[in-house]
């Protein structure tokens, strides 16, 4: 299964009362997420060999449990793992998501998590760029 399938199942106003639930500190930029989860819902998926890799990770020294989305290559090391970032949401959109993973999160948690990773740098791929550009 990849993202595509499980967005056209999904409404926006699922989206965005899981993703407040997830994410309440970021209620004040819901907007942004909205668009992206439109734009993203249309975008066509680009060929990779990728993976969605989401796991509960619990910090001992904040005493805090989260969520963390990475993606690691089809065959490979799941351990070694890169960063949705700054990748390109069709990439995103093309990965694979693993039986594990919908195994252990709920569609709509996949979503969220994997919305809030890959808008981390920006709402638009342009914000996104800079940002990669600015790590070089």
């Amino acid at each position: 299964m990849k993202l595509p399938e499980l967005l056209s199942e999904i409404e926006w106003v699922n989206v965005e009362q899981r993703f407040i639930e997830l994410y309440a500190d970021q209620k004040k930029s819901i907007d942004g997420y909205k668009e992206v989860f439109n734009t993203v819902k249309t975008m066509p998926p680009s060929d990779t060999n990728m993976v969605l890799k989401l796991e509960t990770i619990y910090d001992k020294v904040y005493d805090i449990e989260y969520v963390h989305v990475n993606s690691y290559k089809l065959g490979g090391d799941p351990e070694s793992t890169y960063s949705l970032m700054i990748r390109k949401w069709n990439e995103v959109l093309g990965m694979k998501i693993s039986d594990k993973v919908l195994q252990t999160f709920t569609e709509l948690d996949v979503i969220c998590h994997v919305m809030y990773e890959m808008t981390f740098a920006g709402f638009d791929e342009k914000q996104i760029a800079t940002f990669s550009n600015d790590l070089e």
